[in-house]
């Protein structure tokens, strides 16, 4: 749970089929996680949002972690929407598009010919002893991408 966002109040999750789930308010001992993305979005304001890059940082038994997911400007509609929920839920998403975005005029996809294939790569970068900064998650990133 070190990666989960802190909760103060109950919360309510809505899944694929419309069915909400609500869950009280938990013990927040050791929850710590903070997302990140190349935007500048912190916390809940990641979710949905197109950023080429997202982290999600915590501290689970006293070491600073960051788990970092980076989009390659080779993937279809990078750069990926950012899938990520304070209860845990940490991924990128290349075709979430208007399931993210309702103001799209049609979902984002990709068509493939028969026989035709596509490969989508991502980096993930696990660094502990310490936070990576925005900047050091901008860097690998654009090194990444060259």
């Amino acid at each position: 749970r070190a990666f989960q966002k802190p909760s103060d109040k109950p919360e309510r999750y809505t899944d694929a089929n419309g069915i909400v789930t609500t869950v009280a308010t938990v013990n927040n001992e050791g929850v710590c996680g903070e997302y990140v993305n190349s935007l500048g979005d912190r916390g809940d304001d990641v979710w949905s949002k197109r950023a080429e890059w997202t982290m999600l940082n915590g501290t689970k038994e006293g070491d600073d972690i960051s788990i970092l997911i980076i989009d390659s400007k080779s993937n279809p509609n990078f750069p990926a929407w950012s899938h990520a929920r304070g209860y845990g839920l940490f991924a990128v998403n290349n075709m979430g598009g208007r399931e993210f975005d309702r103001s799209l005029p049609e979902p984002a996809g990709y068509t493939l010919a028969p026989g035709q294939t596509v490969t989508f790569t991502y980096k993930i970068v696990i660094k502990s002893n310490g936070f990576l900064t925005s900047e050091q998650a901008a860097a690998i990133a654009r090194d990444f991408n060259k």
